[in-house]
Order: C-alpha cells, then structure tokens, then sequence
C-alpha cells in the first residue's frame, strides 16, 4: 500500500511539474509576442514619421521653387521694363499675371499637400488603433485560456501606454 501511495504522489508531482513547465512556456511566448508587436508599432510610428518628413520636405521644396519663380518673373519683368517705353505696359501686366498665376498655384500645391499629409496621417492612426485594439482582444483571449492574468495585464498596460505615447506624439 505504501508503494501505491508513493506511485502516486510521484505522479501527482510530476504532472503538477508539467503542468507548471507548459504554464511558463505560454507565459514566455505571450512575452515574446508583446515585445515583437511593440517592435512592430515601433516600426510602424518610424515609417509614419519618415513619411511626414518627407511631405515636409516635399512642401518645402515647392515653396522654394515658388520663390524661385515668382523671382524669375520680377527679373523678367525688371528685363522688360528695360526695353521700349510702349511695351511697359503690356510687360508690366504680363509680370502681375504670372505673379498671380504662382501664387494660386502655390496656395493650390500647399493645400494638396496639407491634405495628403492629413489624409495618410487619419489613415495611419486608424490603422495603429486597430492593430493595437486586436492584439488587446488577443492578448485577453489567451489570459483567459492559460490564467496568467496578471502577467497579460501588464502586457495590456504597457500597450495602452505606447498607444497613447505615440498618439500624443502624432
């Protein structure tokens, strides 16, 4: 009887080992995927970054080759003015529409630009939020499943506070 007793203690201990062993194992593969997903929100805030730099750039740019412009047309018009008295009219004319011509042009690419920058920045946000609101569903479902509550909870809060680090950077 005692040998019986024995047997089955060992047996209990062992499964409660193993037990133990695939609880510690989902743990570190829960880990893994909450340090994989902040990489990957990481890397997405950098691309979204990078391309709001570029637009700035982009914008920039078009700002300056509008004042180059709008430059070419007074030393245009400075040109003409030199020639004869009776086309000082017409040059003059011709100066103050191409000046407007730019200027409506350039009011025109900043808008466009403005608004590609808004329109991929509400895209971008969008798209973070819902990522970052699916794996929070996961990341609940698989602490139901395996009982590490507290552990996921503390994934779950480290995901909300990046969410909101990066919302309030955007």
């Amino acid at each position: 009887m005692t040998t019986k007793k024995t047997t089955k203690k060992t047996a209990t201990k062992k499964a409660a080992t193993k037990a133990t062993t695939a609880k510690k194992a989902t743990v570190k593969k829960v880990e893994k995927a909450a340090v994989k997903t902040e990489s990957s929100i990481e890397a997405l805030r950098t691309t979204f970054l990078a391309r709001i730099e570029d637009a700035q750039k982009l914008a920039k740019q078009t700002a300056l080759a509008g004042l180059g412009a709008v430059d070419r047309s007074v030393e245009e018009v400075n040109n003409l003015r030199n020639s004869v008295d009776e086309q000082l009219a017409d040059v003059t004319k011709k100066g103050t529409d191409l000046f407007n011509e730019l200027v409506d042009r350039g009011n025109k690419v900043q808008a466009d630009a403005e608004a590609n920058i808004q329109e991929n920045r509400v895209a971008f946000e969008k798209q973070f939020n819902e990522r970052v609101d699916a794996l929070k569903v996961k990341v609940a479902e698989l602490s139901e499943q395996i009982g590490v509550a507290d552990s996921l909870e503390n994934v779950a809060n480290a995901l909300d506070s990046v969410s909101k680090r990066f919302n309030k950077n955007a």
